[in-house]
């Protein structure tokens, strides 16, 4: 790949920063290297085969994309995968600076709104959905606006296929020449039918009609039907049944069972997700076995040990991704946690979501809930409204921390629950 001079310097200066920063250093190099040559971006795409095999949506790409990154390079393929989550354009670049002459494939986390940019430079060989919540409204506005944005980074580039996640009608609708279609099939007590859950309503493609449900078992997503025309949920390519701790995929007339690699419903959604990333890159059935080595991503369910403690670090930053954590959490009786919400750019400026997020279902859990942040005081008021009786507020988040293993009983298991920023700063500032 021949670069300009412009780019030379560029990628010269970035990987002097890219040594002084270390390894945790996510996006500054790449910020730097965008200012001085806008073009090195889609130059660095250029010398790769193929275009990138991007993962977006809501929830779950850093846990699909790392997931999907491990099975296809323990069956040999070496990949320039930003691994730590940075997913605008400054932290993909500097993914791709970094791994320079190292790989020979790309596999990127994608923010929607940044997808268009991504795939205008080069197009993807493949793009898998995730799905579609309420997220950052001060930056997306309402779920339609963010399908859109995807639709239109689908329209700017895609060669290959479009893997979509059909449980949620948003994802549904999305176009392309080339579709592989998953589905997940929760046993009754996995899924949240319960009239009180979160959930958003859902919308027929065709003619806008609100759409009724057989089964909702997360947000919008479930066995749907429009009751005014024809939409409906198609049969997928690929089917995952989920019981709790195995998933059972049934793929082109065969049935192959995995254990599931991190818990919870929202997981067995990242895991069949990656799945189908794998299979529709050509992989077989067998070769998925490999997920039952996957080391989580650093907060995403992720198992640390600070003060002589273990503890379990889970993002979150949306209504439907919170509760379905919050779930997690209220199924454990010996669970004492700390949620900590920043309001950063990146973890967007709207809090609102607090009052959608359902905080009511840990409010029975003994002991203390501990609340930080720069929005911790609104967060506080959030969980006394919904019943927490004991509630710790802390304006410093090591603070917080250092109490949540001090003040805890050796028996209780312990969660922090952090926006992004603060789970950056949990990273930097503390040796696990």
């Amino acid at each position: 790949m021949k670069f300009s001079l412009r780019e030379k310097i560029a990628l010269f200066l970035a990987q002097i920063a890219l040594r002084m920063l270390g390894e945790e250093s996510s996006s500054a190099a790449g910020l730097l290297a965008s200012k001085l040559a806008p073009s090195l971006f889609a130059s660095l795409l250029d010398a790769y085969d193929d275009g990138p095999i991007i993962v977006t949506g809501t929830n779950g790409k850093s846990t699909t994309s790392g997931l999907l990154a491990h099975i296809l390079e323990s069956n040999g393929s070496s990949l320039a995968h930003n691994k730590l989550g940075a997913n605008l354009l400054s932290g993909l670049l500097t993914t791709l600076i970094r791994s320079q002459g190292k790989a020979t494939s790309t596999l990127l986390e994608v923010d929607e709104a940044t997808l268009r940019q991504v795939t205008r430079a080069r197009a993807a060989s493949i793009i898998l959905v995730t799905n579609f919540f309420r997220d950052q409204l001060d930056r997306f506005g309402e779920i339609n606006n963010t399908v859109d944005l995807v639709q239109a980074g689908i329209e700017a580039g895609l060669s290959g296929t479009l893997i979509l996640n059909i449980d949620d009608p948003y994802v549904a609708r999305l176009k392309a020449p080339k579709l592989f279609t998953y589905s997940l099939e929760p046993r009754l007590d996995q899924a949240n039918q319960s009239l009180d859950a979160v959930s958003e309503l859902g919308y027929c493609a065709l003619c806008g009609s609100e759409l009724v449900y057989a089964r909702r078992w997360l947000g919008q997503l479930g066995d749907y039907k429009c009751p005014a025309c024809s939409f409906t949920k198609a049969e997928p390519d690929l089917l995952g049944r989920f019981d709790g701790s195995q998933l059972e995929l049934v793929f082109g007339g065969k049935s192959f069972s995995l254990p599931l690699a991190l818990p919870g419903l929202f997981n067995a959604y990242n895991q069949l997700a990656a799945c189908a990333g794998a299979l529709a890159l050509g992989l077989s059935l067998e070769s998925l076995k490999a997920v039952q080595t996957y080391k989580p991503l650093f907060g995403r369910s992720e198992l640390v040990r600070y003060l002589g403690r273990e503890l379990r670090l889970c993002l979150i930053k949306n209504p439907i991704g919170a509760s379905e954590t919050l779930k997690m959490v209220s199924n454990d009786p010996r669970a004492r946690f700390l949620v900590i919400v920043n309001d950063n750019y990146a973890d967007g400026r709207d809090v609102s979501w607090l009052w959608d997020a359902d905080f009511e279902q840990t409010s029975q859990l003994a002991g203390s809930v501990l609340a930080a942040g720069s929005r911790g005081a609104d967060l506080a008021i959030r969980l006394d409204y919904a019943g927490h009786k004991n509630i710790q507020l802390f304006r410093d988040y090591k603070q917080a921390l250092r109490a949540l293993v001090e003040e805890s009983d050796p028996s209780e298991n312990l969660y922090v629950l952090p926006t992004y920023t603060a789970l950056l700063a949990l990273r930097k500032s503390w040796e696990f």
